[in-house]
């Protein structure tokens, strides 16, 4: 199964960049690099995205929660 049709040039110059394997992998290390600047927002975030506390299961990017509920007493 074919997703796009190229032309018959196009094809053989991917091929041909396919075989330089210094190009392609740098291209794919580049593409990997920029995905993962577009989700490191979300992936280094200082919230956390899911938390396990006393057999619960807690959303604290979706909701807030006071100290109390984690066993923290809240400051003077």
């Amino acid at each position: 199964m074919q997703w796009i049709k190229l032309d018959p040039i196009t094809r053989r110059r991917l091929q041909r960049f396919r075989r330089i394997k210094r190009g392609y992998y740098s291209f794919v290390i580049l593409v990997v690099a920029i995905v993962l600047a577009i989700f490191a927002p979300y992936l280094a975030e200082s919230r956390a995205l899911l938390v396990w506390h006393d057999g619960r299961l807690f959303f604290p990017t979706f909701e807030y929660f006071d100290m109390e509920t984690f066993g923290q007493e809240p400051p003077p």
